[in-house]
């Protein structure tokens, strides 16, 4: 690549990002600094924008990269699916910007942070993303993509791609990494201009086909398996460039589109919805324009498949993978010519054949006697509701339940460590037959239902109060392992009444309760101790670790006993060593008068109540350090000064009108670059004790 694409990617940026990109942290520093800086910045937000289909702003505002940024230059994220894009970028003037290993050491170090929910290492920016951040890594279906974003060759050294590959197979199905090199951006830069790769043109047999011209021209029909593998093996992604997404890879759907391919491809037709392409323009081969009869050949310009890239991607698979069987399956394909059709047409026919809703594997079980006798025991027996058909409004949770969260609690609480894990890995495995029938069996009755259903709220209200007194990775145990520690206190209860209409159930509720912490501390420890760089994100989603994990479940006296045993590491708020922070500080000198300090949340809910609130006035979270043994913190939004502590519970109060009742305020105020109050004081004391 020459010098001219380096130009040609910098104009590019200059003009669609130079007002977008903040580069005030870098007032007073040389310009050649900060115009680095900002190509760098740039780069990795028109990466991320490239990847994500996000608008520039959003990429822009998704910049972190600066002092303190935990080696993330940018974080996005997206809530439908839940995505978390990471992106490190690396500028050259010369073209030739490297990727080395200690920077995939490096990416490697930040998706554990993020991962865990350790932010406390990373910088305001960060923090002003940090509640979306933790809420999509929250989500049991989070998927997370490292972008490496270079102004340089692709192509990475062995060593570097072997550091992001053990990444990928550490992650399992959670981790993927996309490397955009000068190439790449320069494709892109031409595809702006308009002058990107030529359109794709495809030639195809419509079989059985129908036509009409009015008010728009479509052609509909069938069209053989081989014909749209040799469309994915010619053209790749190109195909679905206006579509809203690309091929997703084998998912667990995808995977049973392949199998009924290899195995019943002559079913296929029945089973699958087909494929939408729109064309620029539409003819017909001159051999067969004038055959109203037989199959349509049809020659289309402009071509991109709108609805059913994932269709396209699994005939090509199951053709790679038994081409003699693949080969006669047949696929339903609508083709639609945009000539003289009004503006944004094709906009909307995209956005329309992707938004359609689907027949799921749960609408099914509307079908199965067995949940119409559940019902009516809901209705005669307890006087509650119980919700079966999507899209019926489900009951306040006073008045009832649906099958979904039923069939969660059931889960939760079966002997079957796999059952649990299932569950987690998203309730749509729990409607095939092998795990619906473990359920949904003929004996069970409503009292079951509920009574599991009541069990499963419990400990999950439980779980997320005691997100207020836990951070890090023991945060992401409970949200994740929720499930988990569900099954281990259910085998601790006396549930030998749960079916009978005339056992008291609000004791087994209350010792549910009860005990329900003291299994969060015991398996943050089991987690710790078996899967120690496990992510968490996939940990309760394995049916080999979730069975390693509650195989170790011990006798309920030694659960109780071992409620305090949480490392102080993971405890929002942590005992003082010695002697008060602030005094240490003050007494070491170890923070000058004028500092500049910022506020970070350590737990999910403190992110939660005070991220928008953050947000509308930045001076919120900021103060300057002023030599005072009480009252050390000058904050910016009000001129007034407050004890660290003090400070938080009135952050908070003003915020949610609610007051804290036990925070560590040293560990949530931090000077950029040092670390926080508990951290400086920390050191000030070795430093005394030598």
């Amino acid at each position: 690549m020459s010098q001219l694409h380096v130009r040609h990617v910098r104009d590019f940026l200059d003009r669609e990002f130079r007002h977008l990109v903040d580069l005030s942290d870098l007032d007073g520093r040389p310009e050649s600094e900060r115009e680095s800086s900002f190509y760098s910045r740039a780069l990795g937000a028109l990466a991320v924008q490239q990847l994500s289909g996000c608008d520039k702003v959003q990429a822009a505002t998704s910049i972190v990269d600066g002092f303190d940024d935990g080696h993330v230059d940018v974080a996005l994220t997206q809530d439908r699916p839940p995505v978390l894009w990471l992106a490190q970028s690396k500028w050259s003037d010369k073209g030739n910007a490297g990727f080395g290993v200690g920077d995939a050491a490096k990416m490697r170090e930040a998706l554990d942070n993020i991962t865990n929910a350790e932010f406390d290492g990373f910088n305001q920016r960060f923090r002003a993303l940090e509640a979306k951040i933790d809420q999509v890594i929250s989500n049991p279906q989070v998927k997370i993509t490292l972008v490496v974003a270079l102004l340089g060759d692709s192509t990475l050294a062995a060593p570097v791609q072997a550091v992001l590959d053990k990444i990928v197979r550490d992650a399992g199905d959670l981790v993927n990494v996309r490397v955009l090199g000068l190439q790449d951006f320069h494709d892109i830069v031409r595809s702006a201009a308009g002058i990107g790769e030529a359109t794709v043109d495809l030639e195809l047999r419509l079989d059985s086909p129908g036509y009409t011209d009015q008010p728009y021209k479509v052609y509909q029909g069938v069209v053989n398996a081989s014909q749209i593998a040799d469309w994915s093996a010619r053209f790749g992604d190109r195909l679905f460039d206006k579509n809203i997404r690309a091929a997703l890879g084998i998912t667990e759907v995808n995977q049973a589109l392949i199998d009924t391919l290899v195995t019943r491809p002559e079913d296929f037709l029945y089973f699958n919805n087909g494929i939408t392409v729109l064309c620029d323009n539409l003819g017909r081969t001159a051999r067969h324009a004038m055959n109203t009869h037989g199959p349509a050949d049809l020659v289309l310009s402009g071509a991109s498949v709108v609805n059913g890239a994932q269709t396209v991607h699994c005939v090509a698979e199951a053709m790679r993978q038994n081409s003699e069987k693949a080969a006669d399956a047949r696929v339903w394909v609508r083709v639609i010519s945009l000539e003289n059709c009004p503006e944004r047409f094709a906009d909307e026919v995209t956005k329309a054949t992707n938004t359609q809703n689907r027949v799921e594997a749960r609408d099914f079980v509307s079908l199965d006697p067995n949940q119409a006798r559940i019902r009516d025991e809901f209705a005669l027996s307890l006087h509650k509701a119980y919700v079966i058909r999507r899209g019926e409004r489900e009951p306040e949770p006073r008045a009832g339940c649906s099958v979904v969260e039923a069939a969660s609690a059931l889960a939760s609480l079966h002997r079957d460590p796999v059952m649990v894990a299932r569950a987690k890995q998203g309730h749509e495995r729990l409607w095939r037959e092998d795990a619906y029938d473990k359920l949904f069996g003929l004996k069970i009755n409503a009292y079951r239902v509920w009574r599991s259903v009541l069990l499963l709220r419990a400990v999950k209200e439980e779980l997320d109060g005691a997100q207020n007194d836990v951070v890090g990775r023991a945060a992401q145990v409970a949200i994740h392992g929720d499930l988990a520690i569900v099954n281990i206190v259910g085998r601790h209860l006396d549930l030998r009444g749960i079916s009978d209409a005339e056992t008291n159930w609000d004791p087994v509720v209350a010792q549910a309760r009860q005990l329900t912490r003291a299994t969060l501390s015991l398996l943050v420890r089991q987690v710790d101790h078996l899967m120690p760089t496990s992510y968490l994100q996939t940990v309760f989603k394995s049916e080999e670790k979730t069975r390693l994990l509650l195989g170790y479940a011990p006798p309920q006296a030694r659960i109780v006993e071992e409620v305090a045993d949480l490392p102080d590491k993971y405890r929002a708020t942590k005992p003082e060593r010695k002697s008060n922070a602030v005094g240490v500080i003050v007494d070491a000198g170890a923070i000058a008068d004028g500092t500049a300090l910022e506020f970070r949340a350590r737990t999910g809910p403190e992110r939660r109540a005070l991220d928008l609130w953050l947000a509308e006035d930045p001076r919120r979270g900021r103060a300057t350090w002023v030599t005072h043994r009480r009252n050390p913190l000058l904050w910016e939004a009000d001129g007034k000064q407050y004890s660290p502590t003090a400070l938080v519970q009135l952050m908070v109060k003003l915020a949610t009108g609610t007051r804290l009742k036990t925070v560590q305020g040293t560990s949530r105020w931090f000077v950029p670059g040092a670390g926080s109050l508990v951290d400086i004081a920390n050191v000030a004391r070795a430093d005394i004790s030598e």
